[in-house]
């Protein structure tokens, strides 16, 4: 390699330019120096290793998860030096450019912990240690949606682990087994039931904004879904065809939980004059709303229309 490593991580890519290369991602030389941001993609044609876009942060000890797109998301891992932090940062590797992006960031530092793609496109992360001594260990779980680059916690293990391991089992449920609990090593084991069940629906128009005001520039709205097109109170995502129609300007919009912080990037843009749809994966507020803002140009309005696919529960 270009660099000399050691507890980095390998994945396999299999879109973009560099499909059937390898990404190499972070490690270090010894734990208390060097901790690599440099990242290289092997050459299984030419046997041979060349560097490739850089990490933000450097980092060891994390992990790398090749999403259902192609990307790859790393999560968390060692800084720097045996007794520092660990990251809570998160960033994705896009395989057609050769860049890597922050994501949004986990509820919790954690080095030495698993990452297990879902049979639904999310990642589970669990357990892990807060900093680089193995003090802090954590029992706690969350998944990362990719539709939404968000993440949601779930129910923590019964066991503090770090160092353990995770395997995806054909149920969709995932087996954790062995690890560290900050005082002595595991024989134990857990299972992860799955975190949702998917329910299809008829398509069904639960939002059409024509038969009232269309969304005016910067100004947020919010709409309820339990209840309505066969969406029960005990959903906490759906699948939705959004459709951005009859725009005055270019733009984009914004869906998000009705009850959270609008997100940094856009779910959908489009141009002006002209309809644009595309399928999103929406989560819900406690109450069942998402929440919509339009950005068009010139001060301007477009017309929304949310058809329901589905939901998770």
């Amino acid at each position: 390699m270009v660099a000399q490593r050691a507890f980095h991580t390998l994945t396999l890519l299999v879109t973009g330019p560099n499909s059937g290369k390898v990404l190499v991602t972070g490690g270090g030389r010894r734990i208390g120096l060097t901790v690599e941001t440099r990242c290289e993609l092997y050459d299984p044609a030419t046997g041979s290793f060349a560097l490739t876009g850089q990490l933000n942060l450097g980092r060891t000890y994390h992990t790398a998860t090749r999403l259902l797109d192609g990307r790859v998301l790393v999560t968390g891992g060692l800084n720097a030096g045996s007794n520092t932090s660990n990251h809570d940062t998160v960033e994705i590797y896009d395989p057609a450019t050769g860049t890597w992006s922050f994501a949004a960031s986990m509820s919790t530092r954690r080095g030495r912990h698993t990452a297990t793609l879902l049979p639904n496109g999310d990642v589970l992360v669990v357990g892990g240690a807060q900093v680089g001594s193995m003090a802090s260990v954590t029992a706690s779980a969350e998944i990362y949606h990719p539709a939404t680059n968000s993440w949601r916690t779930v129910p923590s293990m019964s066991s503090a682990r770090a160092g353990q391991a995770a395997a995806l089992l054909p149920s969709g449920e995932v087996l954790v087994a062995g690890g560290y609990n900050g005082t002595s090593y595991l024989a134990t084991s857990e299972i992860f039931s799955k975190p949702a069940d998917y329910f299809t629906v008829t398509p069904c128009r639960a939002v059409d904004t024509h038969t009232g005001l269309p969304l005016q520039n910067g100004v947020p709205r919010t709409f309820a879904l339990h209840g309505v097109c066969g969406i029960p109170s005990t959903a906490t995502t759906v699948v939705l065809n959004a459709t951005a129609a009859e725009p005055t300007g270019g733009g984009d919009l914004t869906i998000h939980a009705g009850d959270a912080t609008a997100p940094a990037f856009s779910t959908l843009p489009f141009p002006a004059a002209r309809t644009r749809s595309l399928l999103v994966f929406v989560s819900l507020s406690s109450d069942g709303e998402v929440a919509v803002q339009a950005a068009v140009a010139g001060n301007g309005t477009a017309h929304l229309a949310l058809d329901v696919m589905g939901y998770f529960e």
